[in-house]
């Protein structure tokens, strides 16, 4: 199985979840541009990615992979929002009040900062042949430092959403993530896993809004 075909087969199961993620009516309007701009974001990297092995000979391979690098930087950090919204959707007691809400801003806020400035002026961005597939990547090889630490947000925001009588999935999506990752970073086909994972962090915040759907039906 080829790495392309691989990545060719993460596209197709992003498009059923985007998809899918409009069946579900009643999802909030900031949280579902979240969404969308989320998948549509990963459509474009795993897109890219596939036809590695076709683009690499183009003079506009490097162009058209630039923006992988900033749409992850730019949409990745408002997932501390999103959490923070479904906080206030189960009323919870910890996103009462201004403390937590400014605490989230600056977050968001300093991570999309942070991320623009490490794209800018860290990356180097090269080709590379892996398991004879071919794609651009950072050959500073400089960890994800904002990417890792809202992860970390997201994995104490789904806690508080659990703890407060909130839907588990946010919670063990975003740890799943983090373990997988981690276990994997040190590895050359963590770029494969890494992009298998993010299936499954999508599919966690959708049962996340199908869990708030039915906890609001279950209310009224």
């Amino acid at each position: 199985m080829s790495v392309g075909f691989i990545f060719a087969v993460i596209v197709a199961i992003h498009v059923c979840l985007l998809t899918y993620s409009f069946t579900i009516k009643t999802i909030p309007r900031l949280r579902r541009i979240f969404l969308t701009f989320l998948l549509f974001g990963l459509l474009y990297d795993n897109t890219v990615l596939a036809l590695g092995n076709i683009l690499v000979d183009a003079n506009f391979f490097k162009a058209v992979s630039l923006p992988r690098f900033y749409l992850h930087v730019i949409i990745l950090p408002f997932l501390t929002l999103y959490c923070f919204s479904t906080l206030k959707a189960v009323n919870a007691p910890s996103a009462r009040g201004a403390g937590m809400a400014i605490c989230v801003y600056v977050i968001t806020i300093g991570a999309l900062a942070y991320g623009l400035y490490e794209t800018t002026h860290a990356l180097q961005l090269g080709p590379i042949d892996t398991y004879e597939h071919w794609r651009m990547t950072n050959l500073a090889g400089t960890p994800p430092y904002a990417t890792i630490f809202t992860n970390i947000v997201a994995i104490i925001l789904g806690a508080l959403l659990w703890k407060s009588k909130g839907p588990p999935w946010l919670f063990l999506g975003a740890f799943v993530v983090f373990i997988l990752n981690s276990i994997a970073a040190p590895y050359i086909w963590s770029f494969i896993s890494s992009n298998i994972t993010e299936i499954f962090f999508v599919f966690f915040l959708l049962k996340t809004e199908k869990a708030l759907l039915q906890r609001q039906s279950s209310h009224q």
